[in-house]
């Protein structure tokens, strides 16, 4: 029933994704904000805080103002009203919107999980409350946990869909999975590139090992 309520009022759905995608950004921000304010002392991670690519240069440098999230926030709007439009014309369109919109909606919760989480987790950190030491994270392993809480979320959503019959859970169920098997995808990509590393260095240890032996 809430599909019908929502997906049929472009200015309900519209601003409802505005408002998450904006605050996605927002809370990335401040939980880098947060990380290089001290929350490294005790959680340090290889290479950029952001896991996605096209954001990594921008959340580094705290940018408050992002020409890529302009795009993207501008495109993904852009690409609601064009589906929303065509959303009457017949049963397919209709499904196809629910399925993709409804599913870009609901995939977007769990970065926001993600980011209430480690804000609240960097806070105390931050104030050396709780948390002692360092632990040190390789980017391809904050890759394997991103996707493996991609991946769960996305069997909640399936189950959700099958309780409900909602194809906004279905859609979210398969985006919010296909994010997970990106993340995987570069997990994979960053650990291999760190094997080869390690096996260039022992490669060039046993050889100054060799040519220093005496004759």
């Amino acid at each position: 029933m809430y599909e019908e309520l929502v997906f049929q009022k472009l200015w309900l759905v519209l601003p409802l994704w505005l408002i998450l995608y904006i605050a996605d950004y927002t809370l990335t921000i401040i939980g880098a904000r947060y990380y290089k304010s001290g929350a490294q002392e005790h959680f340090l991670f290889e290479g950029s805080y952001e896991l996605s690519p096209e954001f990594q240069n921008d959340i580094d440098a705290l940018r408050t103002f992002s020409p890529t999230f302009i795009k993207a926030i501008m495109t993904s709007s852009l690409l609601i009203v064009f589906l929303w439009y065509f959303s009457f014309t017949n049963f397919l369109a209709l499904f196809f919107f629910k399925f993709l919109v409804g599913g870009i909606i609901i995939r977007e919760f769990v970065p926001l999980f993600m980011h209430v989480h480690n804000i609240t987790l960097f806070h105390f950190a931050y104030k050396n409350q709780g948390v002692s030491g360092q632990v040190q994270y390789k980017q391809w392993l904050s890759y394997r946990m991103a996707s493996l809480k991609m991946i769960t979320y996305s069997f909640f959503f399936l189950f959700v869909y099958f309780l409900s019959g909602s194809i906004s859970f279905l859609g979210g169920a398969v985006l919010t999975a296909s994010t997970g098997l990106k993340f995987s995808r570069l997990s994979m990509t960053h650990k291999e590139k760190d094997s080869q590393l390690i096996n260039t260095i022992e490669s060039e240890v046993v050889q100054e090992g060799s040519a220093e032996k005496p004759l």
